[in-house]
């Protein structure tokens, strides 16, 4: 049979192509089905055809017993198995190169965010030499924050170099950029609840027991020392190195341990090395007060002596409730004593514990009788007082912002929930002005000022408040300014008053003509140029007459830049709405304009 173009025939052809498209259909499935297990099941596959140069283990220093609170050590350590040297970034503090993964019974644990760690050491260049291995010293504490005994599983991973960070090295040292992650190892730790219900047993094993004794409440700025009595219950002598050995635990209601850098934790003393004998005992007094809890939350907190000694069990004496607290009396007498001025080096500490809390103390302020006080502590209790009042607006130190409003008619007050607190501090906005930047030491604060002048507001009466607060020059942070363009950014320009004018690289003159508001414009030099007109040459410069605000925004919009300096004259009776509009588009850009009034 004879086949042409186009002919069919049953059984030939027909079923030669449609196995051709089953054998195809076939192959395109195994290929995308291979290619789905490949990409699921085996997803390190590439990761194993680039493997990183350098190997990473994490290892915790064995010790007998860890208790949240140690300093347990975690470190880093990195082997560069290539046959040149490598350079890398050593970060671990701050968490961004490298990453830990933390589990317990088979749960993640929450990490510290990335950031700058307690003990915070700049990222730094190292390097790695081959088969040498580097460690690097971390703290568990830096990475994680564990509250509760048990086994805890740690995996990490690091990268050598970020792709933001370049590192400074020799031009011939080539970086590490790879990943290198670590075997899996485990650490058990004790709560310190746990820790001290293992006393007795401890004690046992030990053959030696710590009693402590020492105040139930701690009173302010004076010494409250621990007595601490060691006995040897065992049948042959023990030595011990005094104060080495011990360690004092602050633990707060949430049995977590203080200090441990803030907090002195190391008892001090002469060294000494002691051997008791079977059944004797010593006794040693510790320093112990306020000044160990200064800054912490009133409340109630414990205490207890933790013995370590080497290649031996480590034992906690018994803990001791402390009460820390500043009661009506207590605060009374500080506020005398602060007031009698600085002791020596110039230091008062009474003055530094009530500013340290000078939250918690407003009522026991406020109870203080000030009949017969000596005019001193008459005006400090006053001070503590209004800065009791005001602590809330500015919990921590630092820039605190007040608003000044000028009304209409020329007046002017500050505005918001700190005129409450100012309601007896004098009549007048400028007696209340003085007395808020009078208590700002107290606080920490550095005060600035935000000015918001009614639309109506003119410029003789918005330039008659800012001759009016130019004798707070020296005790703000800054000049006032006014940011008249509301954004929760803070890349917006902002208005600033002049008493004279300054060198401006821009003049915009606002005057007031017969048919309304007159806008003229003045450049230094030709665009590209960075000249300035100075003031005493404001009579000789040439002025360009617009035709409205308009055309007098189009013109500012060409070569105005962030850095450029605006000078806008403004005639006095020209109103705040007036300047606000003709200048809003420079603000919206973060260019900022000086204000100063026409004469």
């Amino acid at each position: 049979m004879t086949l042409t173009r186009g002919s069919y025939a049953p059984g030939s052809c027909r079923g030669h192509r449609i196995l051709e498209t089953a054998l195809k259909s076939a192959l395109l499935w195994y290929l995308v089905t291979s290619s789905v297990f490949l990409l699921f099941v085996w997803p390190d596959l590439p990761a194993a055809a680039a493997e990183s140069p350098v190997q990473a283990e994490l290892v915790i220093p064995p010790g007998e017993t860890h208790v949240i609170g140690d300093p347990i050590q975690l470190i880093w350590r990195f082997r560069n198995n290539s046959t040149e040297p490598l350079a890398f970034m050593w970060e671990g503090c701050c968490r961004l190169n490298g990453r830990l993964t933390v589990t317990a019974e088979g749960k993640s644990v929450a990490l510290i965010p990335p950031g700058q760690a307690l003990g915070h050491r700049f990222a730094r260049a190292e390097r790695l030499d081959p088969g040498k291995p580097r460690d690097f010293d971390t703290f568990l504490s830096d990475w994680v924050r564990l509250s509760e005994s048990g086994t805890y599983q740690l995996q990490g991973r690091y990268v050598g170099v970020l792709p933001e960070q370049q590192p400074q090295v020799p031009r011939n040292l080539k970086l590490w950029r790879d990943t290198a992650a670590t075997a899996p190892i485990e650490v058990s730790v004790l709560s310190v609840d746990d820790y001290l219900r293992q006393r007795e047993t401890r004690t046992t094993q030990r053959k030696l027991s710590l009693q402590l004794a020492g105040p139930r409440v701690l009173p302010p700025l004076r010494p409250s020392p621990l007595q601490l009595t060691i006995r040897n219950q065992g049948n042959v002598e023990q030595k011990l190195i005094w104060p080495n050995d011990a360690q004092l635990w602050i633990v707060n209601t949430k049995g977590q341990r203080l200090g441990l850098g803030t907090i002195g934790t190391a008892i001090e003393g002469a060294y000494e090395e002691n051997v008791l004998k079977p059944g004797a005992a010593i006794t040693r007094e510790i320093a112990f007060g306020s000044e160990k809890l200064e800054g912490e939350p009133f409340g109630d907190y414990r205490v207890f002596i933790d013995l370590q000694t080497a290649d031996k069990p480590r034992v906690p004496s018994n803990a001791i409730e402390v009460r820390w607290g500043l009661s009506d009396s207590d605060v009374a007498e500080l506020v005398r004593q602060a007031a009698s001025g600085p002791r020596v080096g110039l230091r008062n500490p009474p003055l530094k514990l009530l500013r340290a809390y000078l939250g918690e103390l407003r009522t026991s302020l406020e109870a203080i009788s000030l009949d017969g006080a000596g005019t001193n502590v008459v005006a400090l209790a006053r001070q503590l007082r209004l800065a009791a009042c005001l602590k809330p607006l500015g919990p921590k130190p630092g820039r605190v912002d007040f608003t000044i409003h000028i009304a209409r008619a020329g007046s002017w007050r500050l505005a918001g929930t700190v005129e409450d607190c100012l309601a007896k501090a004098g009549t007048t906005a400028v007696d209340r002005v003085s007395s808020l930047l009078g208590v700002r030491r107290h606080l920490g604060w550095d005060v600035g000022l935000r000015v918001e002048p009614d639309d109506d507001a003119t410029i003789e009466r918005i330039m008659n408040v800012m001759t009016e607060l130019r004798s707070f020059e020296d005790e703000l942070a800054t000049a006032p300014q006014a940011f008249p363009v509301a954004s929760g950014t803070n890349d917006l320009g902002s208005i600033g008053f002049r008493q004279a004018p300054g060198p401006a690289h821009l003049i915009v003159r606002l005057s007031q003509g017969s048919s309304g508001t007159r806008y003229e414009l003045a450049r230094s030099t030709p665009a590209g140029q960075r000249a300035v007109i100075q003031p005493e040459d404001l009579r000789t410069t040439s002025f360009e007459s617009l035709p409205d605000r308009a055309a007098l925004q189009a013109s500012l919009r060409d070569g105005v830049e962030s850095s450029t300096q605006i000078l806008m004259l403004a005639a006095r009776e020209i109103v705040w709405r007036e300047i606000t509009n003709t200048v809003e588009p420079l603000l919206r850009r973060g260019i900022s304009v000086d204000l100063c009034r026409l004469l």
